[in-house]
């Protein structure tokens, strides 16, 4: 189970590392976003899941709605469990802003741990974050990101998710 730390969590922060050195080589940007997995970089195809990774499919066909509450009720139950969860987004995500974000998660009415302030990499602002809820979950803005945070701003994702599968404070 994640947050209490062993080896399950440094397979998981080593394969993190390991995906985001494939994602970064030269080759691998060179071919763009279009097909990750016949590069190496990540494995898609090795894994034989998706043969054609595509960065945003906008032709997806939706079959129902979620409600808001279904789903404040499911992540309330999986916090009152003991996992822990961080969502993260970027702050120049026009697409999903991370003011909705942060309007969705204070609908969970959750205690606040730590308040809104800013987490650092390398000594300069990274994004900010709050902790909730016994610190199960962590919400954290990255700094001049857009909607995929990690592809814009690689370093501080990677240091971000080292922080929290480790249950430091980022």
């Amino acid at each position: 189970m994640a947050g209490h730390g062993g080896l399950l969590e440094d397979t998981w922060t080593q394969r993190w590392e390991a995906s985001m050195e494939d994602a970064l080589e030269p080759a691998v940007v060179a071919e763009g976003c279009a097909t990750v997995g016949s590069t190496g970089g990540g494995g898609v195809e090795s894994m034989g899941t998706v043969p054609d990774w595509t960065r945003c499919k906008f032709d997806i066909d939706y079959e129902k709605d979620i409600s808001t509450i279904g789903t404040l009720e499911y992540h309330s139950r999986l916090m009152r469990q003991g996992y822990r969860a961080i969502i993260f987004s970027g702050d120049h995500d026009a697409r999903v802003p991370f003011t909705g974000t942060h309007a969705w998660i204070r609908f969970l009415n959750l205690s606040i741990i730590d308040s809104w302030r800013p987490w650092y990499v390398d000594g300069q602002v990274a994004g900010f974050t709050s902790s909730y809820a016994s610190n199960n979950l962590t919400f954290a803005t990255v700094k001049g990101a857009g909607h995929t945070s990690p592809e814009y701003k690689p370093k501080e994702c990677v240091e971000m998710f080292r922080r929290w599968i480790s249950g430091s404070p980022l």
